[in-house]
């Protein structure tokens, strides 16, 4: 059916689109398309959290923020 339609649309000598819908549309889809993203990377982001809990590993630890072997390092570390 969608291949009825595109070559339908294709052969058409209708009028070109209208330009302020096209206009509409462009910013409509660029901030759904960011959405979209934001939460696929939050929610990978939210996974590899889990997964490093699930192993036992602190998921907030940055080996560059805190050097064992540096004389005022904070215990536990």
């Amino acid at each position: 059916m969608a291949f009825h339609l595109m070559s339908a649309l294709a052969t058409s000598n209708g009028p070109p689109p209208d330009a302020g819908l096209i206009a509409l549309c462009i910013p409509v889809v660029a901030i759904v398309c960011g959405s979209v993203v934001m939460i696929v990377k939050s929610v990978i982001k939210h996974r590899e959290r889990m997964a490093k809990i699930g192993m036992g590993i602190d998921p907030d630890y940055d080996p560059n923020k805190y050097d064992p072997n540096h004389p005022q390092a904070p215990a536990g570390y």
